[in-house]
């Protein structure tokens, strides 16, 4: 709300600097503030701002209407998924499956009711996907701009915005590398930085020569290097071992990772099919310092057991392309928050709906080959089983928003 009020004054103001001194006054409990509250700059891109301040333009200047544009964006991803379905599967019922799960998925719930700026992160990479795949199925090159200027609209709102380039990026160098002949496509992967040299250079014409060490102590900071070297190493690795392995080995080292990934995640697995089980959230800062690099996966079955099926679908091979590459973006997205640290959920809504449509295409295609069954009785009990386990996902989830995210009552979850 601040930012978005400085912006609507003397431009160029993009800074808390007022903010933070007022708060120390309000509140001096609360001290000390992180120190980037008093730079001259804010820490993200001004994207998300520039909106909140256009909605305070247009619809007056009080929070409620910043909050729109968060809620604003959570609406659209609902309405992206749909048609990110549509484009992969062209079955509308189960297009409407997924954005129905979207719809009631707590992440994005909670972050549409917050002044967060993931919902736009997320829907512009959403849109980033949507381009590049019609892209590819159209034969129409200039939508692989549009994909790139997405992709630099979410690195304007948050640099990790930049992961969904990395991701296509991975994608291509070994499902599609004919499209480095392209050069529509090869200019898609320049615009995410290109767009955000104005930005760049503001931090430049703010801070001189030290604008990078700046931006690095505030985005980055000592785990950076480990981030990029495992972080990257590791999804290049996980690529061509899923590309080159023998398929009937990959099938049986798909069942280790189930296996062991089940026994590390037991007690996210029980709490998620728990009824009574609520996850923990708080307003206070530190509550999941102590966690460890499966924070985000236990969470998230924690916050539905629809990413049951989610997980399931990560894990094995897929002959849809297209799948496999929502596949790579969420790896790519997962990896780096869960090596960045600092765990919030509200980072993970990047990922979160290419999970939910993997995890609704794979519980279609288990209820389509249920009805394969030769054997009737094994076949009725499989589409009871599967119709079943739906009912409960969509009833657990439905308590945790009724008890966590309507209310509304937390930061850190």
């Amino acid at each position: 709300y601040h930012l978005a009020k400085n912006l609507l004054g003397t431009f160029p103001q993009y800074h808390t600097q007022e903010f933070v001194e007022s708060l120390e006054k309000l509140r001096p409990e609360l001290a000390p503030y992180p120190s980037y509250f008093k730079d001259p700059l804010f820490k993200h891109p001004p994207l998300f701002f520039f909106f909140a301040a256009l909605s305070m333009k247009i619809l007056g200047a009080n929070y409620l209407t910043v909050f729109y544009v968060a809620n604003f964006f959570g609406i659209l991803i609902i309405f992206a998924i749909y048609f990110l379905a549509k484009l992969i599967t062209h079955q509308r019922s189960l297009s409407l499956m997924a954005a129905f799960a979207v719809w009631m998925d707590p992440i994005n719930i909670i972050c549409s009711q917050k002044i967060w700026i993931d919902t736009m992160l997320s829907f512009w990479q959403l849109l980033a996907i949507i381009f590049f795949i019609h892209a590819i199925q159209s034969q129409k090159s200039n939508h692989f701009l549009w994909s790139g200027f997405c992709a630099g609209l979410a690195t304007l709102t948050k640099y990790p915005g930049i992961l969904i380039t990395l991701g296509i990026l991975l994608y291509v160098t070994f499902y599609n590398r004919t499209l480095f002949k392209n050069k529509r496509f090869i200019v898609s992967l320049l615009l995410p930085l290109l767009m955000l040299s104005p930005w760049l250079s503001w931090n430049f014409a703010t801070y001189g020569i030290n604008f990078i060490s700046n931006i690095m102590n505030v985005e980055i900071g000592s785990r950076g290097i480990l981030i990029l070297f495992y972080g990257i190493g590791g999804m290049l690795l996980l690529v061509l071992f899923l590309k080159y392995m023998n398929r009937q080995i990959l099938k049986y080292f798909s069942w280790l990772i189930v296996g062991c990934l089940s026994f590390a995640l037991l007690k996210n697995l029980l709490a998620s099919l728990d009824l009574t089980h609520l996850p923990s959230t708080s307003w206070a800062g530190g509550l999941f310092s102590h966690e460890n690099h499966l924070f985000y996966l236990g969470r998230l079955l924690e916050l539905s057991p629809l990413y049951i099926f989610a997980l399931i679908a990560m894990i094995f091979p897929s002959q849809n392309k297209n799948l496999t590459l929502l596949k790579v973006i969420s790896i790519v997205i997962l990896i780096f928050y869960s090596w960045w640290g600092d765990y919030q959920s509200r980072y993970i809504l990047a990922a979160t709906p290419y999970l939910i449509l993997l995890a609704i295409i794979l519980w279609k295609e288990f209820l389509k080959k249920s009805f394969q069954l030769k054997c009737k009785s094994l076949r009725l009990c499989s589409q009871s089983l599967l119709i079943v386990s739906m009912l409960f996902v969509f009833w657990k989830t439905y308590l945790i928003n009724v008890m966590i995210s309507f209310p509304n009552n937390l930061c850190y979850f």
